[in-house]
């Protein structure tokens, strides 16, 4: 019970900062349907919205992405898309709108959109942008007006903010806590390297957890747990579903296919019932962790809207020794 609370409370307070996101995304989608066709008016007040005081570190960029129109059987694509440049100061890119580059309707983060409602944030799995060149994730919100899709907003977080956030969240407890993405690939780990993460640089981010625990196998009893809590999230979503394997066929075309199922199901748990409160998906006890040396409990949460599983390790001799300080109190008292 003790070490749930804590990995609540952890979840929580992260939860806290995702929702800070997902309102600036749901703020700028609002926008965009606003001023749909008066662009200048979204050149002056998406970069307001991005530029918050003390956010620099962890929102990179965003912004709002039309659903191209086709002229002469070419997409038209015409993005409001500001990045910060390496001091921090917010520019508009157009890069995304070459004719070289893949069109951005097509990418991992606006494809599922489409299919989830308004205002409803949709986040990404961890990726680094072809652009920019960040470690990001983005959440994403689509634009309904009149119930006619016209395009997707964006947010996007660096990831380094999100492993900084889980390195500092256990101070002054033994233990770690780490996070894995919606298709389990790694967010956060102890015993990554300080500071920015570059693109291309052999780290354990993005790396699915599957190979993670084949090389720490003290990890395979919790990648079998996790396996098992994602197939009951995959059955569960098939029984109430919003939408057929064919009708989101165009959504999963492009995923690779170890990663549809559990795409599908997302699109269509947001279109049913939506998780409100993090949920404990499993405790189980690893006999050695390759961190700490020594048996520990590990719990599992699963976050609402980000779907992110956050895992917190703890040792038991340090569970113990709390249990040991309440009963010696009560008994002395």
């Amino acid at each position: 019970t003790l070490n749930v609370n804590v990995g609540k409370a952890i979840t929580a307070s992260l939860q806290h900062k995702t929702n800070r996101i997902e309102n600036l995304a749901v703020s700028i989608s609002a926008l965009g349907e606003l001023y749909q066709h008066t662009p200048s008016l979204l050149d002056d007040s998406i970069p307001a919205l991005l530029d918050q005081l003390g956010q620099e570190t962890i929102i990179l960029d965003g912004g709002i992405w039309p659903d191209p129109k086709t002229v002469d059987n070419q997409p038209q694509r015409n993005s409001h898309f500001w990045a910060r440049d390496p001091h921090g100061k917010l520019l508009k890119v157009n890069g995304y709108d070459q004719g070289n580059n893949q069109d951005y309707s097509q990418e991992s983060w606006y494809v599922p959109t489409k299919y989830y409602p308004a205002d409803t944030p949709y986040w990404s799995k961890s990726y680094i942008d072809p652009v920019t060149q960040d470690p990001m994730i983005t959440a994403s919100v689509p634009m309904w007006p009149h119930h006619e899709f016209i395009g997707v907003s964006t947010v996007d977080v660096a990831l380094s903010s999100i492993d900084e956030f889980f390195k500092t969240v256990f101070t002054g407890q033994r233990g770690y806590v780490f996070a894995l993405d919606q298709q389990n690939r790694m967010l956060s780990y102890p015993d990554l390297a300080q500071g920015t993460i570059e693109a291309g640089t052999n780290t354990k981010l993005f790396q699915p957890f599957a190979e993670f625990s084949q090389q720490h196998i003290a990890f395979q009893p919790l990648l079998k747990e996790i396996e098992q809590i994602d197939a009951e999230f995959i059955r569960q979503a098939q029984l109430d579903s919003a939408y057929t394997s064919e009708q989101l066929a165009t959504v999963t075309q492009n995923t690779p296919a170890n990663e549809r199922a559990k795409l599908t199901a997302l699109i269509n748990q947001n279109a049913k019932t939506k998780l409100l409160d993090a949920q404990l998906l499993s405790s189980i006890e690893l006999t050695g962790d390759p961190y700490l040396q020594e048996p520990v409990i590990v719990s599992v949460f699963l976050m609402p809207g980000t779907y992110w599983k956050v895992v917190l390790v703890t040792p038991l001799t340090s569970i113990a020794n709390s249990a040991k300080s309440i009963a010696s109190s009560v008994g002395l008292y």
